[in-house]
């Protein structure tokens, strides 16, 4: 069975901070050795109450208009580290604001950088045994309300 990404969609919230932000809280810093490692030049900052689960909502609504009917998503995959709460789980959340159908699979997967790996590898054994045909991979966090501008 073949299998393809058909679209990609993001959201990235309003507040933004760049290294010089950080240089400010952080004199000692080198910021050009840290952005020439991490790759990350801005970070994006949720704001105050918005979950990653409203981020992801938007995100998935914006794919869903140019994509897929809601009717044809078998499976939702939700990679998090930072979800709303214990219990439901993050995914039956956003299943629920999708209107996604109630046989439609939805799971959390807990993971930070190689989340979108491990879930794009289980999207592709849930197709491959023919447990689903097609689904949604979301990948969202909120870290900037959980680490400090020290660390």
């Amino acid at each position: 069975m073949k299998m393809a990404i058909n679209a990609i969609e993001y959201f990235l919230p309003a507040d933004s901070e760049n290294g010089r932000s950080l240089q400010i809280d952080n004199p000692e810093w080198c910021i050009e050795d840290i952005e020439e490692k991490t790759g990350i030049v801005t970070r994006y900052i949720s704001a105050p109450g918005q979950t990653a689960t409203d981020m992801a909502e938007l995100a998935a609504k914006k794919l869903l208009c140019t994509i897929a009917n809601a009717a044809d998503i078998d499976f939702l995959i939700f990679v998090t580290q930072s979800p709303d709460y214990a219990l439901p789980t993050s995914a039956c959340i956003l299943q629920a604001r999708l209107s996604l159908k109630a046989s439609c699979m939805a799971f959390d997967v807990n993971l930070g950088c190689s989340g979108y790996v491990y879930g794009l590898a289980i999207a592709g054994g849930l197709m491959e045994a023919g447990i689903a045909r097609q689904g949604l991979l979301v990948c969202s966090d909120t870290y900037s309300k959980y680490i400090t501008k020290s660390d």
